[in-house]
């Protein structure tokens, strides 16, 4: 009878660690994501881009060689793009296995002085015959630290398309927002809210 009580008690206190190493392993990997999630910025080694937190819900992103820094939320994802600019994905989770919806990819055109910057657009536009342009409509834009904005509202190959265009700092900076791996294109427009929020935080140096 000592012998099966000893045992018991053996028992119940191999379950009760157990699920105490369980329990910790758990909260090493909620801790663990939440890191990644918070500095997935900074998993692209991204030399010529700073990211600084400013709070617990957003970061401050500097690109150095491109004289534009922006504030987003700390669930953006960042990717550097060759030949300069940034490729963003909103409310990005890495432990999470739904689709990313949403990109804005930030282009940079140099040497192209705000004088000359519609002329630059209009033969941009027709660089690429093979593509149909269509313009509905452009809106002047106010941007901190930019001489001359406006986003243009058309139709690329039947696709609904708004654009942002910025002269600042002698470049020209194109700002795409669009879905990503949708069999329909025409929901570019849904991402048209990541925009917004990302021209209210954009800042250009001189």
């Amino acid at each position: 009878m000592q012998i099966n009580k000893n045992f018991r008690s053996y028992l119940v206190y191999s379950i009760s660690f157990l699920f105490l190493v369980v329990f910790v392993f758990i909260i090493l990997i909620f801790i663990k994501s939440q890191q990644n999630n918070k500095n997935h910025f900074l998993n692209n080694k991204l030399d010529d881009v700073s990211v600084s937190e400013i709070s617990d819900k957003n970061n401050s992103i500097d690109d150095k060689t491109q004289n534009f820094s922006f504030l987003v939320s700390n669930n953006w994802y960042l990717e550097k793009k060759n030949g300069g600019g940034v490729v963003l994905y909103p409310n990005y989770n890495s432990t999470s296995s739904e689709e990313q919806k949403c990109k804005i990819e930030v282009s940079v055109f140099h040497n192209i002085s705000s004088q000359n910057m519609f002329t630059w657009f209009e033969n941009y536009l027709k660089k690429d015959s093979s593509i149909s342009v269509e313009e509905k409509n452009r809106e002047a834009l106010s941007l901190p630290g930019a001489d001359l904005s406006f986003k243009w509202i058309g139709k690329l190959d039947g696709i609904d398309t708004v654009i942002v265009y910025i002269s600042a700092n002698n470049n020209v900076y194109e700002i795409v927002p669009s879905v990503i791996n949708i069999k329909d294109p025409s929901q570019n427009l849904s991402c048209d809210k990541y925009l917004g929020e990302f021209l209210n935080e954009i800042k250009f140096k001189k």
